[in-house]
């Protein structure tokens, strides 16, 4: 096969995997839609195109039935996890939940690193108190004022 008649074939497969998703979201019967999500993962093996990442959470991974929070999913956050039961077969998947630098909003499977070395970890850290001193002045009074005392002036 030429390489592309893959790109092809990989293209149509991402179009109808996308397309089975939707008619089981919409769909009220749940042996229609896990019917639905079996035909895209079938599609899925037979080209070797990976689901696309944002659906990979919407089933559950040991019955393929669609997953739908409330009805025969629960969602839970525990620990730095989202954790997703199905009700149906009992079967749950964790997610790591943590925040972005510098974001306020958590995200899913983010990454939040903290340096690994003893002088980047002084310099973060540094830099985080710097933030945090300079948004509130009147800790910064005390931090200056105490340090006054002892003969010592630093800020």
């Amino acid at each position: 096969m030429k390489q592309r008649d893959k790109e092809k074939t990989r293209k149509i497969a991402e179009a109808q995997i996308k397309e089975l998703f939707d008619q089981a979201a919409k769909s009220e019967d749940l042996k229609l839609s896990k019917r639905y999500v079996e035909l895209a993962l079938n599609i899925s093996t037979k080209t070797k195109t990976p689901v696309p990442r944002e659906l990979k959470r919407r089933f559950c991974k040991n019955c393929h039935s669609y997953l739908v929070p409330g009805r025969n999913c629960r969602v839970r956050v525990s620990k730095g996890k989202v954790v997703y039961y199905c009700l149906n077969c009992k079967h749950f998947q964790r997610f790591i939940y943590r925040k972005l630098r510098g974001s306020k909003t958590p995200h899913l499977s983010a990454q939040f690193s903290i340096p690994k070395t003893k002088k980047r970890q002084s310099l973060f850290w540094a830099q985080k108190t710097r933030g945090f001193l300079a948004t509130r002045p009147e800790r910064r009074v005390e931090q200056i004022s105490v340090s006054e005392s002892k003969g010592k002036f630093s800020l």
